[in-house]
């Protein structure tokens, strides 16, 4: 273990919310519960904005991917019939 690691956890005396600190003292409990709240949601937004930007080029390769085989294995596109309107 590093000689200079603290095993003991520091208490947080203040946060900062909306551009503003407050003593975590003066924070009601309604007030403390909405700040964790939100911290999760935007750690989970955060977490979420990730795996969907792991997923759009997961996507975009799977689609060249697509496009290539379907080039490869030369399979043409059907002809689109001409709509003859009646009247």
């Amino acid at each position: 273990m590093d000689k200079n690691m603290n095993t003991e956890s520091k208490e947080v005396k203040e946060v900062t919310i909306f551009d503003k600190k407050y003593a975590t003292k003066d924070l009601t409990n309604k007030v403390v519960a909405q700040f964790v709240a939100c911290q999760r949601m935007a750690t989970e937004m955060n977490e979420a904005n990730y795996k969907m930007a792991v997923i759009e080029g997961a996507l975009t390769h799977a689609q060249g991917q697509l496009q290539k085989f379907i080039e490869e294995d030369k399979i043409a596109p059907m002809l689109e019939e001409a709509v003859v309107e009646s009247e």
